[in-house]
């Protein structure tokens, strides 16, 4: 799962809890990254099939 902090939020603990969050929501195990941690080779492909909720 992408995701984009607030410039003022962007931290471990924000991440990791989310993570929690999500995980509890969906009952699965989530990958979260964010765009500045997308690896060049793949971040074109997956920028263009991104679903903004």
């Amino acid at each position: 799962m992408l995701v984009e902090f607030r410039e003022d939020s962007e931290n471990f603990d924000n991440y990791i809890e989310l993570k929690y969050m999500l995980e509890k929501i969906f009952d699965r195990e989530i990958d979260l990254v964010t765009e500045e941690a997308l690896k060049p080779r793949i971040r074109d492909d997956i920028l263009r099939e991104v679903i903004y909720v």
